[in-house]
């Protein structure tokens, strides 16, 4: 795991990784505010849990399936706490405000897209291009720390795997 992080080419991809530590650290605050409001019902707590919904939302676009499992819970709870589930509900649909401002924007210019698509399924074949990619460094830039670092990566993994199968 050492290795990985501080190879040049995960650092250079981690640059895409980043909303997915951040929303899955303003998850962890929308849901310990979730509770905390739950057992409490102070107002803020549900200011805190807004807030979290809101940047989590606009941090990463599926998100939502997450704020709209907090609902869920709150709908559970529909029975016990009919007042809870009410102020959630209006917590929850306050934290998509910026979303929907930012979706407004966003949809305004020309035709954006939302995915992947262009990224062609991979094959057997780009086993080798992966281990060139890791022995030459990030986005096919040379330089030779990097590949020293990704030839003697590759080569501790053959040692291994030879010192294995050699027992």
């Amino acid at each position: 795991g050492i290795v990985w992080a501080a190879h040049p080419l995960t650092l250079w991809a981690a640059r895409d990784a980043r909303p997915y530590a951040l929303a899955a650290a303003l998850g962890v605050a929308a849901t310990f505010a979730y509770f905390q409001a739950r057992d409490r019902g102070s107002r803020r707590e549900f200011v805190a849990a807004g807030l979290s919904l809101a940047l989590g939302l606009l941090t990463h676009y599926f998100f939502f399936v997450f704020a709209a499992a907090l609902l869920v819970l709150a709908v559970l709870d529909l029975r016990r706490s009919p007042e809870f589930f009410r102020r959630w509900s209006i917590t929850s649909l306050a934290a998509m405000v910026p979303l929907l401002a930012w979706l407004a924007f966003y949809f305004s210019h020309g035709t954006p897209s939302l995915g992947i698509g262009w990224i062609r399924t991979p094959t057997l074949s780009d086993l080798p291009l992966t281990l060139s990619n890791l022995a030459s460094g990030y986005a096919g830039v040379f330089d030779r720390v990097s590949s020293a670092f990704g030839i003697g990566l590759v080569a501790l993994a053959l040692a291994v795997w030879v010192a294995r199968h050699s027992l």
